[in-house]
């Protein structure tokens, strides 16, 4: 099975093709929130680097937020678009998910948490088990005033709020920071969840696939838009 990983939640992001295990090809975006520009032209590059067409790609899997509420949409778009053109399977994967599958080995316990401005976090609790990673609540939008108070430990944490807010991040007993290169999403990562979600039979629609919105955009609230809250685990959305 050859699988498109596409990951634009963060604020640096990326495409890798795998097959099996094996990564065939990827590519990574500049910082800067730039994907919008840089998801289309890194698929057409790493499939070209790969040997492949695209009609050879099995499945698509996209990070579907939370992290930047623009990333996150200009990657739901660009993998939905391409499954419908080339007539296969879309898988929808959660940050959060996939920051925690990256870190497991340093389990048994880890919490990402991810800036989501206005003081608060994104988040989700995982519990490792004989390297299964399991996620035990969220994903969530909470405050981030008395949020270290509030979760048992021990626990690792990562993500961006981390160095965003420094001091309500500090160590603690029981509470250890995950080394930076897993604060965010790997693409091969995404890929590897996909998979695993097309097993179980868990596939999105092209058609209908949104973010997974866990509140309203900053522009939305301005004017006054509704949206429904959900904390559905197979898509997320954020604001950034």
């Amino acid at each position: 099975m050859i699988v498109l990983g596409i990951e634009t939640s963060a604020a640096a992001g990326g495409v890798a093709l795998m097959r099996e295990d094996q990564l065939l090809a990827g590519r990574t975006f500049e910082k800067g929130l730039v994907h919008g520009r840089e998801v289309v032209p890194a698929i057409r590059d790493a499939v070209e680097e790969a040997g492949i067409s695209l009609k050879q790609i099995d499945l698509v899997a996209v990070d579907v937020g939370p992290g930047s509420y623009t990333g996150v949409r200009v990657g739901v778009s660009v993998a939905k678009t391409l499954a419908w053109a080339i007539e296969t399977r879309l898988a929808a994967v959660v940050s959060l998910d996939a920051l925690a599958q990256s870190a497991k080995e340093l389990g048994p316990a880890i919490i990402p948490v991810l800036d989501a401005r206005r003081s608060q976090l994104y988040t989700a609790t995982y519990r490792i088990d004989s390297g299964t990673v399991a996620r035990e609540s969220g994903p969530a939008v909470v405050p981030l005033a008395g949020f270290l108070d509030s979760i048992a430990s021990p626990a690792i944490l990562l993500g961006d709020a981390i160095k965003r807010f420094p001091q309500e991040f500090a160590p603690r007993e029981g509470i250890s920071h995950a080394p930076e290169k897993f604060w965010i999403p790997n693409a091969s990562v995404i890929a590897e969840i996909g998979v695993h979600a097309a097993q179980r039979g868990e596939l999105a629609d092209p058609v209908t696939l949104e973010p997974l919105y866990l509140r309203p955009s900053e522009a939305e609230q301005k004017l006054g838009i509704r949206v429904n809250l959900t904390t559905d685990s197979h898509h997320a959305d954020t604001e950034k």
